[in-house]
């Protein structure tokens, strides 16, 4: 009785207190930041139609920046991230970004439902709360260098080649699976949970968040029919066996299971895997699946500082 009256008594102040906490926006090219009175800094990441290299290094700068003055500031006590999280992975500071907010000591959370891709990868996979819904796709670039998501694919066995090397989108439920998302909530509520981080004033810290979180987050049925990698579980373990020591000896392994599977959907699956390998970059292919074979020994901070050595490779 007393619990549900302080619950109640909590809920009416949040709702008398809404709409006394003001907000602050910065805009800069595609990002739009709104500061609350609450502690929370809300970053709205939108798409670069232009994908200019000089544009993204300049607003990978901002971001930096930004990020840098949120750690310092004891007003700030949290970040969220959201919009499309679509940043171009093709500058130096992108990687400087993830290592950064990997490192950040304040809780980020991550908002996703669309298409992340590019360096919004490696900007969401490493935020404290990664929370996904419903049309979340988390679609690495085809020919690109990993995105700092080398330390989760490393750890991911058999499913982290494959993702790392074929690059195949993946959704929801396949990305709560994989625990690169730690939570999902449905698109009904999506934005309310978002408005709440936002708006309430009693948020000061990791436990309010949790607290919030695990009011709208939602268990999601993960089977053959929803999820990608549970229903091809079986060939991609034997197709990205950590026992294959080269990319070739993978695309002869998927050669086999072309002539000799039986099993329509995975004879199908075969040929289009191999189809993506034999169409792609082969050094990239093949740094990605050192990468993840190495990576598996590293920390996080060591994958970081590998990734930026092998990305100066192609920078410069």
């Amino acid at each position: 009785m007393k619990k549900n009256l302080i619950d109640l008594t909590k809920k009416k102040i949040f709702q008398l207190n809404i709409n006394k906490i003001n907000s602050k926006n910065i805009e800069f090219n595609n990002i739009n930041i709104q500061e609350f009175d609450n502690g929370c800094r809300k970053i709205i990441i939108n798409k670069d139609e232009s994908q200019n290299s000089i544009n993204s290094e300049t607003i990978s700068t901002f971001l930096l920046n930004k990020l840098e003055e949120y750690k310092k500031d004891n007003e700030s006590k949290f970040i969220i991230l959201c919009g499309d999280n679509t940043l171009p992975n093709n500058n130096s500071n992108s990687l400087i970004n993830q290592y950064f907010i990997n490192n950040f000591e304040k809780p980020i959370i991550s908002f996703v439902n669309e298409i992340t891709m590019g360096c919004g990868i490696g900007l969401s996979t490493h935020c404290s709360h990664r929370i996904v819904g419903d049309n979340a796709t988390w679609s690495m670039p085809k020919n690109k260098n990993d995105a700092g998501t080398s330390y989760f694919l490393s750890r991911l066995g058999s499913v982290g080649f494959y993702l790392g090397m074929v690059r195949e989108n993946i959704k929801s439920t396949d990305l709560i699976k994989t625990n690169i998302a730690n939570n999902y909530i449905p698109n009904e509520l999506f934005d309310k949970a978002i408005s709440e981080l936002c708006f309430n004033p009693m948020v000061n810290g990791k436990d309010e968040i949790d607290l919030i979180i695990r009011k709208y987050k939602k268990e999601l049925i993960i089977d053959r029919e929803s999820s990608h990698l549970v229903k091809y579980r079986d060939i991609i373990e034997r197709s990205f066996n950590r026992k294959f020591k080269s990319v070739q000896e993978i695309i002869n392994h998927l050669k086999n299971e072309i002539l000799f599977d039986d099993i329509p959907h995975e004879k199908q699956w075969a040929s289009h895997t191999l189809s993506i390998l034999e169409n792609s970059c082969p050094t990239s292919v093949s740094l990605s699946f050192e990468n993840i074979q190495s990576f598996l020994y590293l920390n996080k901070n060591e994958t970081f500082e590998k990734n930026w050595k092998n990305n100066s490779k192609f920078l410069y």
